[in-house]
């Protein structure tokens, strides 16, 4: 996943897909690991 991973100042995020966006942010002391399972169900079911 990490090869997915993008910077921006201080911001890090994951661009992937078409359509419309889907904004996923985590809480203090989350990390972008937390979303991983978020990322397979998306993949599998609309085929992202």
């Amino acid at each position: 996943m990490l090869s997915r991973l993008k910077e921006e100042g201080e911001f890090h995020y994951v661009e992937e897909g078409d359509g419309p966006v889907l904004i996923l942010l985590h809480g203090l002391f989350g990390a972008l690991s937390n979303f991983e399972t978020a990322f397979s169900t998306l993949q599998s079911s609309t085929g992202w």
